[in-house]
């Protein structure tokens, strides 16, 4: 059952990402470019996740695209240039970041990573850990064959993460 919410969740999202698209303008479905496969996504997904951690800001600008949508757990919206902005301001914001059972769905240029995570950052009081358990959508694109990350949707998980959910 929970799996089914997810992946309706995570196709509903995808949806509004596509409309955000496409009231935007700024990319098309026609800028797709080849077919992502679930390896490159959980590789570029990973590679996402340590540019935060370093806040190298150079990486995540090559690799988000310029129509993310991102919305954070606490239901705040960052553009491309607020998001990093963001981080440059608090390079230290992430400390870790850890993502337990996540599913792919790929459809032809766009995939769909849905699953729970762990972010631990220093938005606590007096700059003191946080732990924050989620649920993600994130939604990446293959445009002039580079991957781009152009959607992120989570919600708090009160309960934490089951680690050994499927």
């Amino acid at each position: 059952m929970k799996l089914n919410k997810m992946f309706f969740a995570g196709i509903t999202l995808a949806l509004v990402w596509a409309t955000n698209l496409g009231v935007a303008q700024s990319k098309t479905t026609d800028d797709c470019d080849g077919i992502i496969t679930s390896d490159e996504v959980l590789k570029a997904e990973d590679t996402r996740y340590a540019a935060l951690l370093h806040a190298d800001t150079t990486a995540l600008e090559k690799m988000i695209g310029d129509d993310l949508y991102y919305s954070h757990s606490d239901g705040k919206l960052n553009t491309k240039q607020i998001f990093i902005d963001a981080l440059r301001k608090n390079p230290s914001r992430y400390i870790s970041i850890v993502r337990h059972n996540a599913t792919v769905k790929t459809f032809g240029c766009v995939a769909i990573v849905s699953g729970d995570m762990t972010i631990t950052t220093n938005a606590g009081a007096g700059n003191e850990p946080h732990v924050s358990p989620v649920r993600f959508t994130a939604v990446w694109v293959k445009r002039h064959a580079n991957l781009e990350f152009v959607h992120w949707q989570s919600s708090p998980l009160k309960e934490g993460v089951d680690k050994g959910a499927k």
